[in-house]
């Protein structure tokens, strides 16, 4: 027989929809509200309703809230659990069956304290933990039904006849969760479950020679956590209750948000009514400063209450938005602006110009700016220098020369400090002011007594013997 290719048969021609635009979804059309960011065609278009954001869990591992004087507990053993033989393993060898031998796993459970009067969160994460340890320690082919397998039993969804079943491939394996549940629950000190395993434990043993099955003692821990449903509720709205506004920024409304639908997805539904949860919403949302949040209030507001678009969930895909546009703006300003130019290098400071003084010899010392030029007035201070007084002879009639800031007295000598000569102005003199001053006071008191006729001038010939 031989292979002959076919051609395929013409597919049908598909007629392809005329395209329109109803007036009334039309963009143009639209009132001035309805053009806001929310209901731009880049969501979900202008004739469609937005997806709820709130999705509550679809399975929780806690059991259902119910009243607790509803809760009944049974520790009878079913007799046909006693009476019925244990199943011998397919899997295990021929020697195994005929002398009753059964492989015993060797495991080590890490398996935390039973929460015992703790909230119904760390009930929760205690379950979670059990329920991941469990289908590590399990047989690989009894992996896919294991959550379940265990799950349901701490939900108190399973019932009697699947509580007691135990198959044939998890027997070692149930035996050995059970003696690590029996371990937890006498370390927590509860003196009921103290007394009601060990009664269990003895009445499969000496009627069936059999132990408890591992789910029974996991439904026993499992109606501990079960809360009243008023508790429950409770509980639920103060957990929405405390989420509130942390700041007044874009970014903090968006992680307003993230905490209010994890809030909302663990509280049952219909609890909190949505005219409370768009209060919540508002109030938050109204402390944001931003500009364009404000405008979309002030659009939100003029909407009629039973308008479509009139939603709390547009919030955080606007706000998303506007964090997205804010990011773009600051990439674009970045590439536009290129590398900023270098910093300018301070110049170093000059040093401070020394005071300004002329020296008996003529120099002229300080003045100097940071160039170390003079100004004018050294350049002429230095052309025009003060006369020098001749120096007096020591002679029998003069005194030798003594420092004018050496003083004797009883003691000795001893250095003060020289006089000090001060401006109208209160500002001290200069050397150089002093030296003017004391050389114009001179002057002027030698041009009167010269006037006065009574002093003889000296010839400059001749020596002072006087």
């Amino acid at each position: 027989m031989t292979w002959t290719y076919s051609a395929p048969q013409p597919k049908a021609a598909v007629v392809a929809p005329t395209a329109y635009v109803n007036a009334d979804l039309s963009w143009d059309a639209k009132p001035p509200w309805a053009k806001s960011m929310a209901t731009q065609t880049s969501d979900h278009g202008p004739g469609m309703a937005i997806p709820s954001l709130i999705v509550y869990k679809p399975q929780t591992l806690l059991p259902a809230p119910q009243h607790h004087l509803s809760i009944v507990e049974s520790d009878v053993v079913p007799d046909w659990f006693l009476s019925f033989p244990n199943p011998v393993d397919d899997a295990s060898t021929l020697t195994e069956a005929l002398l009753g031998q059964r492989a015993q796993p060797n495991i080590t459970w890490k398996i935390a304290p039973i929460p015992l009067g703790r909230p119904s969160a760390e009930w929760e994460e205690w379950a979670k933990a059990l329920l991941i340890d469990t289908f590590r320690n399990c047989p690989v082919y009894a992996q896919p039904c294991m959550v379940t397998w265990v799950a349901s039993s701490f939900a108190l969804a399973a019932d009697e006849t699947e509580i007691y079943t135990v198959p044939a491939v998890l027997r070692g394996f149930d035996e050995s969760l059970q003696r690590c549940l029996a371990l937890k629950m006498t370390e927590s000190g509860d003196a009921d479950w103290a007394r009601r395993v060990a009664t269990l434990t003895w009445t499969c043993l000496t009627q069936g020679g059999k132990t408890v099955p591992s789910r029974k003692l996991l439904s026993m821990v499992a109606i501990r956590a079960i809360r009243d449903p008023k508790e429950s509720d409770f509980m639920m709205e103060k957990a929405f209750d405390s989420v509130t506004m942390a700041g007044a920024t874009v970014q903090e409304g968006l992680a307003f948000f993230d905490r209010l639908l994890t809030s909302l997805a663990g509280i049952r539904e219909g609890l909190i009514s949505e005219d409370r949860i768009e209060r919540r919403v508002m109030l938050a949302t109204g402390a944001i400063k931003d500009r364009r949040v404000q405008d979309e209030m002030g659009i939100y507001a003029n909407l009629h209450p039973s308008d479509k678009y009139r939603n709390w969930q547009y919030f955080p895909s606007i706000l998303r938005r506007m964090a997205q546009q804010t990011l773009s703006a600051a990439m674009t300003s970045a590439d536009t602006g290129g590398t900023s130019p270098p910093a300018p290098v301070p110049k170093p400071k000059g040093t401070p110009a020394a005071p300004f003084q002329v020296l008996p010899d003529g120099t002229v010392q300080g003045g100097l700016g940071p160039g170390g030029a003079p100004s004018k007035k050294q350049l002429a201070a230095s052309k025009n220098p003060p006369a020098v007084p001749p120096a007096k002879k020591a002679g029998p009639g003069h005194s030798p020369a003594v420092d004018p800031k050496l003083t004797k007295d009883s003691g000795g000598t001893k250095q003060v400090g020289a006089p000090n000569y001060f401006c109208k102005s209160g500002v001290p003199m200069t050397p150089a002011q002093i030296h003017n001053h004391l050389s114009t006071s001179c002057a002027n008191a030698a041009k009167v007594l010269f006037d006065s006729g009574q002093v003889v001038p000296a010839h400059p010939s001749t020596l002072d013997a006087t």
